[in-house]
């Protein structure tokens, strides 16, 4: 992952949360990233937005939100969609 997506201190700078180090490669991290990046209208090259397109198909086909657990192996999951999520992601709680 490049600069553009990661704060000074190595945290995803399209989270409002602190991410673990050991999680900031995950592709669901990822992806929420770029999707972040292409609604501020940033140009993508086509191999990027189809993985991307690909993502965003898979949470509407799974009816699904990302989740993040930093006491997790992975940190970044895949949770049924629940009343209240409003987009692609829903925040920790308790954290």
């Amino acid at each position: 992952m490049n600069g553009q997506h990661t704060h000074g201190d190595g945290t995803l700078g399209c989270l409002p949360w602190q991410v673990r180090e050991e999680h900031l490669l995950h592709r669901h991290g990822r992806m929420l990233c770029l999707d972040a990046a292409a609604r501020r209208g940033l140009r993508m090259r086509l191999r990027v937005w189809r993985a991307l397109t690909e993502w965003r198909l898979e949470l509407a086909d799974l009816n699904a939100v990302v989740t993040y657990d930093p006491a997790s192996v992975g940190g970044f999951a895949l949770a049924p969609r629940q009343d209240g999520d409003a987009d692609k992601v829903r925040a920790p709680t308790g954290r």
